[in-house]
């Protein structure tokens, strides 16, 4: 039988498994703080460099709607 990091491991597509265990955990508060520090803006356009998960681009889209703009 195999061992509970086995299972895990072995489980779902990696993307998915990624977008369930570390962006919660990890990736998403550490997306707030970000947003929270630089002041995100309504009307604003952003450019999310080597946005990795998206987190901080979907966090951010709903913050400068509606005249805003996000492009990761």
């Amino acid at each position: 039988m195999k061992s509970d990091d086995e299972r895990w491991l072995l489980q779902g597509p990696a993307p998915q498994r990624y977008e369930k265990y570390k962006v919660p955990r990890l990736f998403r508060p550490l997306a707030e703080r970000f947003l929270a520090y630089v002041g995100v803006r309504p009307g604003e356009c952003l450019l999310d460099v080597a946005c990795g998960t998206g987190i901080v681009a979907r966090l951010a889209a709903p913050l400068i709607k509606p005249s805003g703009r996000v492009v990761g």
